[in-house]
């Protein structure tokens, strides 16, 4: 799967805030309620997750994604809209 340059950084903020609180996946994905092979594929860029479970892991590591006037739920649409469009268009 190809995704944009930010959404890349996205997942590398994610797994830095990961390795920092020395978390196991599978302790991150009993927090989450996801399955570890979901979160799994999830960090490393092989799928995405839906967006309540991407905002509750992102309430877990207490990542602020911060924009003017942006709220958390239109940036995830915004990366799953970009991302969408490129997949049908490769």
């Amino acid at each position: 799967m190809k995704y944009t340059e930010n959404y890349m950084q996205f997942l590398a903020a994610i797994n830095a805030e990961i390795e920092r609180r020395k978390l196991k996946q599978v302790e991150l994905a009993q927090m989450i309620g996801i399955r570890n092979s979901e979160i799994c594929s999830f960090i490393s860029g092989g799928r995405t997750i839906s967006s309540d479970k991407l905002i509750r892991l992102l309430e877990v590591l207490e990542i602020k994604l911060m924009k003017k006037e942006e709220t958390i739920e239109d940036v995830i649409v915004r990366i799953k809209y970009t991302d969408l469009v490129q997949r049908k268009t490769h």
